[in-house]
């Protein structure tokens, strides 16, 4: 069951950073940021990306010095474009929590924009120990799914997906 459950192994990613890269990596969003929004063809030059980023050219230079360095981004005939397409970190990293939470992040900043297009959703609820297991494999497999559309799709705009399901228990 737990194999199952595990994203790393269902899709069948490969190792492409060092455990010093993914420190670099995932220590902050913007990175992942970048690397997505530059298969965005309109999104491949420095500018593009401070603008929609709101990143000061300093902070872009300093975040594609080590993505380039990593070969995570290439630079092509005056642009940028991603070297390494897709990383995904297992859920035995330490690094983990770190990136989500940096996600959450986001989410939360999103929340107080008040955007009618985002979709925010949280709902508290008691249910059975069979059923918990019934929803975690649905929403891998819904993962699975949104993940095969996403590869297929053209790349147009930048979108975050986080999904949380969680016992709220503390104690032992």
């Amino acid at each position: 069951v737990q194999r199952q459950l595990n994203l790393k192994s269902r899709f069948k990613v490969k190792e492409v950073l060092s455990l010093e890269h993914q420190t670099t990596f995932y220590s902050e969003w913007f990175y992942s940021a970048v690397h997505i929004l530059l298969t965005i063809p309109e999104y491949q030059s420095k500018e593009a990306i401070c603008h929609f980023l709101d990143l000061s050219e300093a902070k872009l230079e300093r975040i594609l010095k080590f993505l380039i360095s990593t070969g995570i981004v290439v630079e092509e005939k005056n642009r940028l474009i991603v070297g390494t397409s897709r990383i995904h970190l297992g859920i035995d990293s330490p690094l983990l929590s770190k990136y989500h939470s940096n996600w959450r992040l986001q989410a939360i900043q999103s929340l107080e924009k008040e955007n009618a297009d985002d979709l925010h959703y949280t709902s508290i609820v008691s249910l059975s120990n069979q059923d918990i297991l019934k929803i975690k494999s649905r929403f891998v497999k819904e993962i699975e799914t949104f993940n095969s559309i996403v590869k297929d799709s053209k790349e147009e705009t930048l979108q975050c997906l986080t999904l949380d399901f969680f016992s709220v228990k503390k104690g032992r």
